[in-house]
């Protein structure tokens, strides 16, 4: 408690000490999950970049308006069944390489299941995944990061999401060797004459 009475005894604006106390509190949680965390898989390393590719889409086509809400629409870190959450728009993403045939993986059902108010879409990117380092993981969350520098609230929420999903910047130099090239975006509509 010390330490974050400290971090913010010198701030003067409300809003400054809760982004303080939000990044406080973020670097306090990666030093007790570190001890328990490992890298993340090149499956999981692939679902995280699909992720980051719609919400750095969804940042840059609602030009910054209310970028806090726009993050906190970014469900799956949660554990939530479907990725993205904002009105009653539903978004599930799926991130699959070109290597593979064109198969998406439903890990349950309930993915694929909204309420009577609600529209569900699949949004499914096709990518290359290369040796290389021009388009990397760590690259787009940089990206992401710089349009999230105009809040600081929305940025310390980005970031203890990426703690959520298990990407710890000390091994951020374990993303480096492959990069991504989109090939193709598919978008679904879940409705009744959806295959199950």
């Amino acid at each position: 408690c010390e330490d974050f009475s400290q971090s913010i005894s010198h701030i003067k604006s409300e809003f400054d000490q809760a982004s303080q106390l939000i990044s406080r509190f973020i670097s306090w949680c990666e030093i007790f999950k570190k001890s328990q965390s490992s890298k993340l898989t090149t499956a999981q390393q692939i679902g995280l970049y699909g992720e980051l590719s719609f919400l750095e889409n969804i940042l840059d086509h609602e030009n910054n308006n209310d970028l806090y809400a726009l993050v906190e629409s970014w469900l799956g870190p949660e554990g939530s069944e479907q990725d993205f959450k904002k009105d009653n728009i539903i978004h599930e993403i799926k991130c699959i390489t070109t290597r593979r045939s064109f198969a998406a993986v439903i890990s349950s059902e309930r993915q694929l299941e909204a309420e009577d108010d609600e529209t569900l879409k699949l949004v499914v990117y096709i990518v290359d995944r290369e040796k290389g380092s021009e388009k990397n993981l760590n690259h787009c969350i940089e990206r992401i990061r710089e349009i999230l520098s105009l809040s600081p609230m929305a940025l310390a929420l980005f970031n203890f999401k990426l703690l959520e999903c298990g990407y710890y910047e000390e091994d951020c130099s374990h993303y480096e060797d492959f990069s991504y090239e989109l090939r193709e975006t598919k978008f679904y509509l879940v409705d009744s004459e959806f295959p199950r």
